[in-house]
């Protein structure tokens, strides 16, 4: 399904946009992925980060990813937004 999913993104004329979203539910204690959802790291390495995928990809993740395989990510950590910020 990998490279199915490299396939089609390798062929779109206009650049993707990948939302994954709560990464932090698959990651153990330790910001590593669970052994069951190992395959996200061969998602991002090997599909996303392609050189000629022309898609952008924004991860939401409350915890700190801590795989080396990952270093390319570039992390952009949020403030806590206040009760009026959200009103």
């Amino acid at each position: 399904m990998l490279e199915q999913l490299k396939d089609l993104l390798l062929n779109q004329k206009y650049t993707v946009g990948i939302l994954i979203d709560n990464l932090e539910t698959v990651l153990d204690k330790n910001g590593k992925f669970q052994q069951e959802h190992r395959d996200y790291i061969e998602l991002l390495t090997r599909v996303i980060n392609h050189p000629t995928i022309n898609a952008i990809t924004l991860i939401t993740c409350r915890e700190q990813i801590n795989e080396a395989k990952l270093s390319f990510i570039e992390f952009y950590p949020l403030s806590e937004l206040s009760e009026l910020a959200w009103q």
